[in-house]
């Protein structure tokens, strides 16, 4: 189990993210069944769910790809729907500036490496969520907000919110909102108790290579 921190008042970036990624999947594998508002224009942040929807079922059915080959493949997809870049920074906040540039890019790497394991493995485990996308709205010129519905196989269902911000690649996730909470504010929170603890970004950054590889 990958937990950052026992003495964290706030639950694991592993729960937290196995959470956000059992929703992300649902949304990859059934929005593309789904029809949002304005998907067919190009450009669209609807659009852009569903073409990685579709890409990530013809990557779930290929039998031709091992689970290397698949991660590989879902990595892509990780950099082309969200920004991480933006995320990476958001969640190491005030330390951000802090860092030095190959601090930053030895976490920039391991965070990915972190969101990848934990896809690739809750995917492997995928048992029967479905999604309904309820809205799809433009808040801002450059930003956007999907919203649905992930309906678990036993339970209440589970609201989740996709921010999106149009930049140069076009729309990308920037934060997932899950029964109203931030899961990048949360995980910034998390971050900052490890960072705390453990002398800043360098103890953060030993600390994911230790949980990336314990992984496998």
């Amino acid at each position: 189990m990958m937990v950052m921190t026992s003495a964290a008042p706030v639950p694991s970036p592993r729960r937290l993210l196995g959470f956000l990624v059992a929703a992300l999947v649902a949304v990859l594998l059934l929005a593309g069944t789904v029809k949002l508002a304005g998907a067919e224009e190009n450009g669209d942040p609807g659009a852009k769910v569903s073409d990685l929807a579709d890409r990530a079922i013809a990557v779930l059915v290929d039998p031709a790809l091992d689970r290397a080959g698949r991660r590989d493949r879902f990595r892509s997809l990780l950099n082309e729907g969200f920004d991480l870049d933006a995320i990476g920074r958001f969640v190491l906040g005030r330390y951000w500036p802090r860092a030095t540039e190959e601090e930053q890019a030895q976490f920039r790497g391991l965070f990915e490496d972190f969101l990848i394991t934990s896809y690739v493995n809750k995917l492997e485990a995928y048992s029967g969520e479905t999604l309904e996308v309820t809205s799809t709205r433009q808040t801002e010129e450059d930003k956007a907000q999907v919203g649905s519905h992930l309906a678990l196989p036993s339970g209440e269902p589970i609201r989740v919110d996709w921010h999106l911000r149009e930049g140069d690649g076009g729309w990308q996730i920037v934060d997932v909102v899950i029964e109203g909470v931030s899961l990048a504010v949360t995980i910034r929170s998390e971050f900052n108790s490890v960072m705390s603890a453990r002398g800043g970004v360098a103890g953060l950054i030993e600390r994911l290579r230790q949980v990336t590889a314990n992984a496998g």
